[in-house]
């Protein structure tokens, strides 16, 4: 694989489901590690990854080594631990204003830590978690359950509050109780003064040397438990001491499968320094107004409203500087402009974060996809921030061009077959020599395969005011590894010219991603982008967009 494909681009293409489904999703799953599942209803069981949907009505269940993490619709977050057991009755949202909306789940077996969403902030009734020995309640908060047998259940609570009640009576735990932890069994509902080892650890030890060995990756990052209430903690910060110093991880599920969601948000669901208090940020139950707690961001390099943008982006996309490519995800700044978190090159597994200071010269989105410039001899400068815990930065020589959308799961591939062909002819920025060219026209096209997943046909022009470039690729598409839910677009440029030289094929690239109709019923596009350099004695350089329609031919 070159080396464009391992930072550039991923493939994406949504299915669109019925209306009636869309209205019961609960969350998405966030992280995966080991075997996690999902029964529905009917009892169909299939296997989660992340970005998968989770729906009312769904048995989340967890295997042996195994956890799985949720982010759901009302913003809450649940890491539900290894042999575990959660069914999501239901988890609905408001219908209006004067509708709460409800959350009624019910832990089988196992356990889990959860941050509580925006349902229950105004009617506590309107959220409750049923086990073998009691129910609980809510009154804002970030809990833990450890359910050992089904008469024995351990729960603690880091920040809000939580009611528990069964046949022998009530109790409040956290903000304004005389207990943060409890046991509760058939005989009594008892208060602890200390955290129980229950909670502090892994229902079932995680075995790292096995879990290495589900990923096809080259690099296995260790990982921070989510479970493990005992693992080591970074310096706490001196402005906050609440915030648990972590480094902000990639937000690519690619080659090197970090677990960087689990990193991401550990400080969520495993912060217990915050206890008491109905307002503020830091984890805190609510803002005052009822709405979600405030997540805390753990990278000085993001705010907390940046760091939850972060956490909810689907999108992912590049940013083409000084003939280099980076990829990572994509999300909206406070000032409204596209921030890219790409995965560090030093084998770290850290990320960078860059960010344009001025106003990016963008696109309308088109099918979903987004692009622009980031011009620094106009205005503003393109600053990437390598330090979690600094705002020093280095500034990058411009222009760069942009590109964004949202990846496709590689179960929404399952099934399918049949050929989309691809191709296009328009107007886009790109860059000749790392000068600026406002209207490039590029037109090309290929043909996907969706049975073998081969790339044909494929073809490339690209006209910078008169200056003629080409090239052929072809490639596949496949998924990474077992674990991972994106599959990646291997494309090679076989030949190629710019006028009369030839390309150097070793160090010219492209790539792209399957695009979402923008309505159901309408047809995906591609989008990506392309590096070229040809094989004179001084060699010249290219650099592109592409965003084409495309044609479906399904398989009878």
């Amino acid at each position: 694989m070159n080396g464009l494909m391992k930072f550039l681009l991923v493939f994406t293409l949504t299915i669109w489901m019925p209306l009636a489904q869309a209205a019961d999703i609960a969350g998405r799953v966030i992280m995966v590690r080991g075997e996690a599942q999902a029964t529905n209803i009917d009892g169909e069981v299939r296997q989660l990854k992340r970005r998968d949907t989770v729906y009312s009505s769904d048995v989340i269940s967890t295997g042996d080594n195994s956890r799985v993490q949720i982010r759901f619709v009302d913003k809450g977050m649940l890491a539900l631990r290894a042999n575990s057991k959660l069914n999501i009755k239901t988890y609905r949202q408001p219908a209006d204003a004067s509708d709460e909306g409800e959350v009624l789940m019910e832990l089988v077996e196992g356990g889990f830590r959860t941050l509580t969403g925006s349902i229950g902030k105004g009617d506590k009734a309107a959220y409750k978690v049923d086990t073998p020995v009691a129910s609980i309640g809510i009154r804002g908060t970030v809990y833990r359950v450890a359910l050992v047998t089904p008469e024995q259940l351990y729960l603690g609570v880091s920040s809000g509050g939580i009611t528990v009640n069964n046949s022998l009576g009530q109790m409040n735990l956290g903000m304004g109780a005389d207990f943060d932890f409890a046991l509760v069994d058939n005989q009594r509902i008892q208060g602890l003064l200390s955290p129980p080892d229950e909670l502090n650890q892994p229902l079932q030890p995680i075995d790292d040397e096995s879990e290495s060995d589900d990923s096809d990756s080259e690099q296995q990052t260790p990982e921070t438990d989510i479970d493990d209430e005992q693992a080591p903690e970074a310096d706490q910060s001196a402005e906050n001491p609440s915030i648990r110093q972590t480094e902000l991880p990639n937000g690519l599920d690619k080659e090197k499968d970090s677990g960087s969601e689990e990193q991401l948000t550990q400080q969520v669901v495993d912060d217990t320094t915050n206890k008491g208090g109905d307002s503020g940020d830091n984890g805190n139950p609510d803002n005052g107004n009822g709405e979600p707690p405030t997540l805390t961001s753990p990278d000085k390099r993001m705010s907390n409203s940046e760091y939850s943008k972060f956490l909810d982006s689907d999108d992912y996309g590049a940013f083409i500087t000084a003939n280099k490519t980076t990829a990572g995800t994509a999300f909206v700044d406070d000032k409204g402009q596209t921030v890219f978190v790409s995965l560090k090159e030093d084998g770290t597994n850290a990320v960078d974060v860059t960010r344009f200071t001025g106003t990016s010269n963008g696109s309308q989105p088109i099918a979903n996809v987004s692009w622009g410039v980031w011009n620094d001899a106009a205005e503003g400068s393109i600053e990437q921030y390598r330090d979690s815990q600094s705002m020093e930065h280095t500034d990058l020589q411009g222009p760069a061009l942009w590109i964004k959308s949202t990846p496709i799961r590689s179960t929404d591939l399952n099934g399918l077959s049949g050929t989309i062909s691809f191709s296009g002819n328009g107007q886009a920025p790109g860059t000749l020599n790392g000068a600026l060219v406002e209207n490039t026209t590029v037109s090309g096209s290929f043909d996907l395969n969706l049975t073998s997943g081969a790339v044909t046909n494929g073809n490339l022009q690209a006209d910078f005011n008169g200056d003629q470039w080409n090239a052929s690729f072809s490639g596949d598409i496949r998924p990474n590894n077992a674990t991972q839910n994106t599959p990646v677009l291997d494309l090679d440029i076989t030949s190629g010219n710019h006028g009369e030289i030839s390309l150097d094929l070793n160090n010219s690239e492209i790539g792209g991603i399957l695009t979402a109709p923008a309505s159901a019923g309408g047809t995906p596009g591609v989008a990506g982008g392309f590096q070229l350099k040809d094989m004179s004695e001084s060699p010249n350089t290219a650099t592109g967009l592409i965003a084409w329609p495309g044609s479906v031919n399904q398989a009878e």
